[in-house]
């Protein structure tokens, strides 16, 4: 209390010399600091001069009363914060009154009490400046909040930035990668089909698994690059869970009749509802299917589908048994982590990066599902998803789905071969493109989207296959946009065939006004699937 009233200023306005000096000394006794004045405009230049802390103001007062003096000075935006308790011999509640709603603090009755005085001004000095260290302290922290805030607006820019470039990166990445893959892959199904050599097939073989093995790692990097940045947007379905397994566990027939193993699918429960993504439930089922063909070399296959309660709730199971290597025990709890497997080392015997397990678990979990496994070493594993049944409401059917039925068939009735405009800056895939689509229908090719708005002058086309980058010139899409303006032109079938295959390409991609999207690269299965689709549905 002591620092506070050496630091204390009071000034005392009084206009009868009597009380001013009793004041003053009482005041002085305490180790104030204390001014004084005789009326109110000599009070106001006193002010003017040097603000005091506390001041104590006489009501009745001549030419300028204590009440106009209090009105100047909370006018004032450097005074109003000083406090003041008014001195008055009138016990007038109405006087009270007034001055509180001018700003006063409090008051102090004549003839004064000693200590009814010492009290009071001890108390709104104390809270003077216990306010002023709290407004100073409020500064301070306004002041880091707004430095953090700047701070954290230039780290969020930076983020912003870094996001754009790592987005940039994967995009031309992924284009870089996939639009030579598509030769690779597309070149090599080729010769696999078409050559009668035996060893030259066997090259082709060779040249097939490694360019589908470099995709899949790619697909793989792209998918945990989604998940790390939280990109991935969810598209709850309602569907049958048995149909759409049984529709995935078709597509790998071929692949487990290759490697002589029994792949089988057994319904224990009927039709099964459940919401999900469907296409974070096909990349999970996939990846948990094709590692379990991938590490048996003998024996059988068996995927399972059941329901059960567990915890009070009702739960779709999908179960993936294999034959296969089985999983050291002190290897199960790595085996979801990423970039991780049960096989490490430079002696490794498989291939991979490690990924498929990681993205099926966090696919899994996304869609409020589990998955759990079991396994004995040199027996074999089984993998166990759970995803929450939903028994009732609308479905969407998938029996009429035919993306996992590449048959290559066109349907043969059609009155004409179609004429097909392919826009294509890569020779290799315009070379590829020429060979998957021989014999089912007439292909013209051009490399640039000039010489595409060009063509569909001179002749009509059916349906157009249209790059979006085309290197120098107009992309894809303007090309795409030029062509719609011609006449005969607003409403045929163009294709965008396009390595932008990135979390949320498609849709861009189709609202710009594509019809249909074919990714790089692709199978001759699913050139001619997606062809034979559009003759069908369009060309009727």
């Amino acid at each position: 209390m002591n620092d506070l009233k050496n630091k204390a200023d009071i000034l005392i306005v009084d206009d009868h010399p009597a009380n001013l000096q009793l004041l003053a000394n009482l005041l002085r006794d305490e180790d104030y600091k204390v001014r004084i004045s005789t009326n109110g405009k000599l009070a106001l230049k006193a002010i003017d001069n040097s603000h005091p802390h506390l001041i104590l103001l006489d009501i009745n007062m001549p030419e300028m009363d204590g009440f106009e003096v209090c009105k100047v000075l909370k006018k004032n935006e450097t005074t109003r914060e000083i406090p003041i308790i008014f001195m008055t011999a009138q016990a007038d509640v109405k006087d009270k009154v007034k001055g509180f709603e001018l700003g006063a603090l409090d008051y102090i009755t004549k003839p004064i009490q000693i200590e009814e005085v010492l009290a009071r001004v001890r108390t709104h000095i104390t809270l003077f400046f216990l306010q002023r260290e709290m407004k100073n302290i409020n500064q301070i922290l306004e002041g880091k909040v707004r430095q953090r805030t700047e701070e954290l607006e230039i780290a969020l820019d930076k983020a912003e930035e870094s996001s754009k470039i790592k987005s940039h990166f994967l995009a031309l990445m992924s284009h870089e990668l996939r639009t030579p893959l598509a030769g690779i892959i597309g070149l090599s199904e080729i010769i696999k089909e078409e050559e009668k050599n035996p060893e030259l097939k066997e090259f082709s073989d060779s040249i097939y698994n490694a360019g589908t093995r470099l995709k899949d790692t790619l697909n793989a990097i792209l998918d945990l690059s989604r998940l790390a940045t939280d990109k991935k947007q969810l598209d709850f379905i309602k569907v049958d869970i048995t149909e759409r397994v049984g529709l995935i566990v078709k597509s790998f027939k071929d692949e487990a009749k290759f490697k002589n193993l029994n792949l089988n699918f057994i319904n224990k429960s009927g039709i099964l509802f459940g919401d999900i993504d469907k296409t974070m439930f096909d990349i999970v089922i996939n990846n948990i299917i094709s590692n379990a063909i991938k590490y048996s070399k003998e024996g059988n296959i068996q995927i399972r589908t059941s329901s059960d309660i567990e915890d009070g709730y009702k739960w779709i199971t999908i179960e993936v048994e294999d034959t296969g290597i089985g999983i050291p025990e002190d290897k199960l709890e790595i085996i979801f982590d990423e970039y991780r497997q049960a096989d490490e080392g430079m002696k490794r015997n498989f291939e991979g990066v490690g990924l498929g397990l990681t993205i099926a678990k966090q696919y899994t979990e996304i869609q409020n599902g589990k998955i759990s496994v079991v396994s004995q070493l040199g027996k074999g594993s089984t993998f166990t998803l759970k995803f929450p049944l939903n028994s009732s409401g609308k479905t969407v059917s998938l029996t009429e789905e035919k993306q996992f039925e590449n048959t290559g068939k066109l349907n043969t009735k059609k009155k004409h071969m179609p004429n097909v405009l392919l826009v294509e800056n890569d020779d290799i895939i315009l070379n590829v493109t020429d060979i998957f689509l021989k014999n089912i229908c007439n292909l013209k090719k051009v490399k640039c989207g000039e010489d595409a708005v060009k063509s569909v002058e001179h002749k009509k086309f059916d349906i157009i296959l249209m790059d979006i980058s085309l290197g120098l010139g107009i992309d894809g899409i303007a090309a795409k946009n030029e062509i719609r303006k011609k006449s005969g032109y607003q409403n045929i079938p163009i294709v965008a065939f396009t390595a932008q295959a990135l979390e949320g390409d498609k849709e861009r991609i189709l609202k710009e006004g594509f019809t249909h999207y074919l990714p790089k690269p692709f199978s001759k299965g699913e050139i001619t699937k997606l062809m034979e689709d559009i003759f069908n549905d369009t060309l009727k």
